[in-house]
């Protein structure tokens, strides 16, 4: 078992493994830029704020500074607010679903090919 989620990552694409923490009720701390910044919200997760950008190792890309000391910070904040923790879980979950389970990804899918057909 675990008390949160925490991935501070320099930078995701989506952040799949993000969601999934977030629809299994885990309170979740992730960095707040690139795609999760799409859908990480004050009411259902623990954004984790950025310092800046830097270069990444190869390429045009940026990566995200995270601020180390935030990390900390929300941990420890999570530790000692279990009532807060287990409510923006539940609200993560029910983020999550209405706005990436199946049915209403599917949707999004089947207008899109409508669309696409006319």
């Amino acid at each position: 078992a675990a008390d949160a989620f925490v991935t501070p990552t320099h930078g995701e694409g989506f952040g799949r493994p993000i969601v999934e923490a977030m629809a299994m009720e885990l309170p979740t701390i992730a960095t707040n830029w690139s795609g999760p910044a799409a859908f990480l919200g004050e009411a259902w997760s623990y954004p984790l704020p950025i310092k800046g950008l830097v270069a990444a190792d190869r390429g045009n890309g940026k990566w995200a500074d995270v601020a180390e000391e935030s990390v900390v910070q929300l941990m420890e904040h999570v530790l000692a607010h279990p009532e807060e923790r287990r409510a923006k879980a539940k609200a993560a979950r029910a983020y999550v679903l209405a706005h990436f389970s199946e049915s209403v990804i599917a949707d999004q899918l089947l207008n899109i090919l409508e669309e696409v057909v006319r």
